[in-house]
């Protein structure tokens, strides 16, 4: 598939996630902190691709939690912004180094077992009962096509965080 480009707000997208995912938020009692970089500049990102990403990985965080019987006063899922600079090993020597954008998404729910997590971005795996085991395999292609990158990192009982890249394409400033 194509990407839609366009100069995006990545704060406001994400606010616009959680706020198009609210019903599923107060259903499952999950308290949402968000964190933004002030910083951030405007992305050249395909808004709807990246909102599909945001939701998946929201109502799988609420669902997780929500199905793992904890108690609500438990249930929390932070969002957080933020400008890092590119690793060394991925970026050679450049003028002045490249910056990615962070984006992590975090919960306090069971976490997913260390097999699972293998298989996690697989065509068809799930652990719903009703779930078509394609949304993580999605996110992960829409996450690639924009080049950026899309890892998980769980621990089970403890919660579970997505964390995304994307690259920073600055406007060449003469």
């Amino acid at each position: 598939f194509k990407l839609n480009l366009s100069s995006e707000d990545l704060s406001n997208i994400i606010t616009d996630v959680i706020q198009r995912c609210q019903p599923q938020i107060e259903e499952s009692q999950v308290t949402v902190s968000t964190v933004y970089d002030p910083d951030l500049p405007l992305l050249k990102i395909d808004r709807q691709r990246l909102e599909q990403v945001f939701t998946n990985l929201i109502i799988n965080a609420t669902q997780a939690m929500l199905n793992s019987g904890q108690y609500p006063e438990e249930r929390e899922l932070s969002l957080q912004t933020s400008i890092t600079p590119v690793p060394e090993e991925t970026a050679p020597q450049k003028a002045g180094r490249p910056e990615e954008v962070t984006i992590t998404i975090a919960d306090t729910g069971p976490g997913i077992p260390a097999d699972a997590r293998q298989q996690i971005f697989e065509p068809f795996f799930t652990t719903k009962a009703r779930g078509t085991g394609l949304g993580l395999t999605v996110a992960r292609r829409i996450i690639e096509e924009h080049k950026g990158t899309i890892k998980i990192d769980s621990d089970e009982g403890k919660g579970t965080r997505f964390v995304i890249t994307l690259p920073i394409q600055r406007e060449a400033t003469s």
